[in-house]
């Protein structure tokens, strides 16, 4: 159906509807019909709507799931594998704080969702390298978590957040925050979003960076002060804006205990599942090994805040075969190993 979708490019802008029909080679269609297109454009492409039209911002490898509009009552919930559960979460944030959130993703993270223990926040201040000598794990397989926590919970609040906006639910957008070197904070258009883009893309060769680098604090500051050197501004910062249609909606039953269950059971699988090519070019997973299944374990118990009563796959294996005798004190040997210190950043 997208045979021209490759003609596309991340980071181009397409005006309107009509455009992106006549790119992709469909009928302009009108209604519902445009409704149900661009749902299905959607699958293939992460849009980012400003006025009428719409910046191409991820390409996907493979589409996404469809949407079934048979399922949770009546079609106003998608059945992914996360369920409403995020959904729900959103709609009474929006509550709790008047109808409006406007955070960036590390923010909402910090302070607005409950997933995580304070550790989460010194693996991102401290850098993976760091926070795997500190708590003598190897660095790749904490990189690595580090990246599927990312992708995980991203993914899943990125497809709520759309979902609730197709749903008439919430108003959604992501835009860039620009603070100018008067401290002036304005949102940027999209010939600022060009220059960033194409400053990032200049400041990535200059430093000679890779993409696992953005995940050492240090040389993402670097990259950071560089970028905003040439745009002459203070800062820049991506922040997700979302707000309630209706201000009178009420509080729904959530559960953040078992969404955490399911995005704990997808970062682990995702990291064990993470291939890896070796000096020959030949891809293996090597998180996927029994010697790593420890290490995982132990990210899963520092990072995350579990649910009462929760037990790991590893601690019901260890279980079975006789090593574990008291799941209820599984926090006591990590607690014993931990070193006080001081983020260093």
């Amino acid at each position: 159906m997208y045979s021209n979708i490759n003609k596309l490019n991340e980071g181009q802008f397409i005006k309107n509807y009509k455009e992106m029909c006549k790119l992709l080679d469909l009928e302009v269609k009108g209604g519902k019909g445009k409704i149900y297109q661009m749902r299905d454009i959607e699958r293939h492409l992460k849009l980012e709507k400003q006025g009428y039209g719409f910046w191409v911002r991820e390409i996907y490898v493979e589409p996404l799931p469809k949407i079934d509009g048979r399922a949770n009552n009546g079609g106003n919930i998608s059945n992914t594998k996360y369920d409403d559960l995020m959904d729900k979460l959103i709609i009474n944030l929006l509550i709790d704080y008047d109808g409006t959130i406007e955070e960036s993703y590390s923010s909402l993270m910090n302070n607005y969702f409950d997933f995580f223990t304070a550790e989460y926040k010194k693996l991102y201040n401290m850098g993976y390298r760091r926070y795997s000598e500190v708590n003598r794990m190897g660095k790749g397989v904490v990189m690595t978590y580090q990246q599927k926590i990312k992708d995980v919970v991203e993914t899943c609040l990125d497809t709520s957040l759309k979902r609730l906006k197709r749903n008439g639910i919430i108003e959604y957008e992501q835009r860039t925050v620009v603070l100018d070197n008067t401290f002036k904070r304005t949102y940027a258009d999209k010939k600022m979003l060009k220059k960033i883009k194409n400053y990032e893309n200049e400041v990535y060769d200059e430093l000679d960076m890779t993409p696992f680098d953005r995940s050492n604090p240090r040389k993402n500051r670097q990259f950071k002060n560089k970028v905003c050197e040439y745009l002459e501004v203070m800062n820049y910062w991506n922040v997700y804006y979302f707000e309630l249609v209706d201000k009178t909606i009420k509080q729904v039953d959530e559960d953040s205990e078992e969404l955490v269950r399911r995005l704990i059971k997808s970062v682990e699988e995702n990291t064990k599942n993470t291939n890896i090519k070796d000096d020959d070019g030949d891809k293996y997973k090597p998180y996927s090994y029994d010697k790593y299944e420890g290490s995982i374990d132990k990210l899963t118990k520092l990072i995350w805040k579990l649910p009462e009563g929760y037990s790991t796959e590893y601690e019901l294996k260890q279980l079975l075969i006789g090593k574990v005798e008291d799941v209820e004190n599984r926090y006591e040997e990590y607690e014993q190993t931990q070193t006080n210190y001081e983020v260093p950043f």
